[in-house]
């Protein structure tokens, strides 16, 4: 399987700047050139403002980044996706990523105020969103979030928060646009979040039960959220 792993923060090039800056660039560790970029100077998270059991994470205020990796589900019919964020509002609009062009298309909102607040923490279904957790509460705490989706089975997607029983949900169908938003639901900006985000992490495949649980474990026990792991958790 093809990992892509958009996970260390750089400004430019391969080093880490030690101040606080605007980036433009968030590289794409797998080596498959999918960097995560924004050129536009008040559309850019900021790195070294904060940070998460003692790494660096990236400040999104109203901010989005654009990766070319493609997860449209007739390019990436089985995908998974993890991440490590937090909210820094629960109020107002923002979407942790997206590809959507209006039809339910690949994307994870965080707030929808918007539109309605039954949409907030919902992964795109067929024609709606399935609720990270049940009761759909947004907080300002750090979670690792697992999706694993999978287009041809009904009911055979999942998601997770905090290495939690998965919620299984039907996928839709449908391409949206062919590049990835980092924090917005599009490439243009439309629902930029505001968040810290400390790594993300694309597969071509979905997931085993087994090889989900050790990479929570792994984002987990890294960000120093292991507390925060559902007690049955292997």
């Amino acid at each position: 399987d093809e990992w892509v792993e958009i996970r260390e923060i750089d400004l430019i090039g391969s080093y880490t700047t030690p101040r606080s800056a605007s980036i433009r660039e968030w590289q794409d560790k797998s080596g498959n050139g999918n960097h995560a970029t924004q050129t536009t100077g008040s559309s850019q998270p900021s790195t070294n403002t904060s940070t998460r059991n003692g790494l660096n994470v990236l400040d999104f205020s109203s901010d989005f980044l654009v990766s070319p990796i493609n997860i449209n589900r007739s390019t990436m019919p089985d995908l998974s996706i993890f991440a490590v964020f937090a909210l820094k509002t629960t109020s107002g609009d923002g979407c942790l990523f997206g590809a959507d062009n209006g039809g339910w298309d690949r994307t994870a909102l965080l707030n929808f105020d918007t539109h309605s607040g039954s949409y907030k923490w919902g992964i795109a279904n067929a024609t709606n969103t399935t609720a990270f957790t049940p009761s759909r509460t947004p907080d300002l705490n750090y979670h690792v979030l697992s999706l694993v989706l999978d287009t041809a089975v009904s009911n055979g997607s999942l998601v997770s928060l905090d290495g939690a029983s998965p919620t299984a949900f039907t996928e839709g169908a449908g391409d949206g646009h062919s590049t990835t938003a980092i924090g917005a639901l599009r490439h243009d900006g439309t629902f930029s979040m505001n968040a810290y985000l400390a790594e993300m992490v694309f597969i071509d495949s979905s997931v085993s039960t087994s090889d989900r649980q050790k990479i929570e474990g792994y984002l987990a026990h890294k960000w120093g959220l292991s507390g925060s792991l559902a007690s049955s958790h292997p």
